[in-house]
């Protein structure tokens, strides 16, 4: 990677500078600088043919200022082409530079990610040879205190692939497979996965599902990974014994999929939002539905329900399954 005080790094601003400057922006800039330019020969012009019709076009003063008109109008295009270039090259400068911090700063962060992944799965393994009984039996007591270990660490391999995840997509090196699949198996197979969260805090899903298939074309992985991050949220920020709602809704224009819960006492205006519907997952699910030119936000109601709102384009795609399309 190339630092912002690097040789490659400097070949790479002027490289910036000059597509910058040759392109359709600076074009534009230009165009309005000329037509700027005009006004002072436009108004000389003016001057000019009236006393071209008041048969007096001699005066010394007229011909002066139709002058001066066309001199000022070279100096406003050169001058404000040159201050135009000036401007976009110390703006692309900039941003190049902000580009190279960031890039930096997400390398780091993702080592550190990489760096806890064998640690935390050398704990895990050892927590659950615990739960197994292979260094002897537990009591009531040992048994909880090693399943709350479960959960902390569990939360913090999601964090650090959340981390992971994030340096991918900053840094451009994560693409979509895109294939045609079934949302309604892609939302049973999350909830199936999710099951451990809704345990521990007592939680029951509500499956809310159209009865015909609904098909998709995008990232199958993705988007599970983003129904999961959603429900894994909606267990975190739920009371115990709490209802969790599922819902696949058929819109005109999109598929909507919605998660709705009651929130935990202390978070049930809309400005609490952030408190229980954040974390990097979430961030995650946003630049997810974008990039499969979907949306996602969240609320909360006045009764205190929070719903996370994942909203799907829909496509045209096969009213079976591949497999059974192409075995006819």
């Amino acid at each position: 990677m190339a630092t912002p005080e690097s040789p490659q790094h400097a070949a790479q601003v002027r490289q910036e500078i000059m597509r910058s400057v040759g392109g359709p922006a600076f074009r534009e800039f230009s165009i309005a600088f000329t037509l700027m330019s005009l006004i002072p020969l436009l108004i000389g012009a003016y001057v000019y043919a009236a006393r071209l019709l008041a048969i007096d076009i001699f005066r010394s003063w007229t011909r002066a200022y139709l002058l001066l008109a066309v001199v000022f109008a070279l100096l406003g295009f050169v001058v404000g082409r040159r201050l135009v270039q000036t401007v976009l090259a110390r703006l692309v400068e900039a941003n190049i530079k902000v580009r190279q911090h960031e890039l930096l700063k997400s390398g780091f962060v993702a080592n550190v990610a990489y760096e806890l992944r064998p640690p935390l799965a050398a704990v895990q393994l050892s927590l659950k040879n615990l739960t197994d009984g292979l260094l002897g039996s537990l009591s009531d007591a040992q048994r909880e205190l090693v399943a709350d270990c479960h959960i902390t660490v569990d939360r913090l391999t999601r964090l650090t692939t959340d981390l992971i995840e994030l340096t991918d997509v900053e840094q451009g090196r994560e693409g979509l497979q895109l294939d045609a699949f079934e949302l309604r198996e892609a939302v049973h197979e999350a909830v199936h996965r999710g099951r451990a969260y809704f345990t521990s805090h007592e939680l029951t899903t509500e499956l809310q599902l159209p009865k015909d298939p609904v098909w998709f074309f995008g990232d199958r992985q993705k988007l599970m990974q983003a129904l999961t991050c959603l429900l894994y949220h909606a267990s975190r920020s739920s009371p115990v014994g709490a209802a969790v709602t599922i819902e696949l809704q058929p819109l005109p224009q999109e598929w909507r999929l919605t998660v709705a819960h009651p929130v935990s006492s202390g978070q049930s205006s809309a400005d609490d939002v952030p408190v229980s519907l954040q974390g990097l997952g979430l961030h995650l699910v946003k630049d997810i539905a974008e990039r499969h030119h979907g949306r996602y936000w969240s609320d909360v109601d006045t009764q205190g329900t929070a719903r996370s709102i994942l909203a799907l384009p829909v496509v045209e795609t096969p009213s079976q399954p591949p497999s059974a399309q192409s075995a006819g």
